[in-house]
C-alpha cells in the first residue's frame, strides 16, 4: 500500500463511523470503475463511426420542435 493511501486511511480512521462509510463507497465505487470493462479500440472506432453517420438537429432547429409541440 503506498504511503499516500496509509495517511489517507489514518485519516479516515478519525472519522465518525457514518462519515467512513461514506467514504468507503466512495472509494468502493472508484475501484469498481477502474476494473469495469470498456470499449475495445475497435468497439470505440464503431461508435465513432456511427455517431459521424447520424445527423442531428440544430439547437434552433431543436427549439422550434419543442416551441411546435408546446413543450
Amino acid at each position: 500500500m503506498s504511503e499516500r493511501l496509509e495517511k489517507a486511511i489514518a485519516r479516515l480512521r478519525e472519522l465518525p463511523s457514518a462519515d467512513q462509510d461514506a467514504a468507503a463507497e466512495l472509494i468502493l465505487d472508484y475501484v469498481d470503475q477502474l476494473s469495469a470493462p470498456g470499449l475495445t479500440p475497435e468497439q470505440l472506432a464503431e461508435v465513432r463511426a456511427s455517431l459521424a453517420e447520424r445527423s442531428f438537429l440544430s439547437e434552433e432547429e431543436t427549439k422550434a420542435l419543442y416551441r411546435r409541440y408546446g413543450v
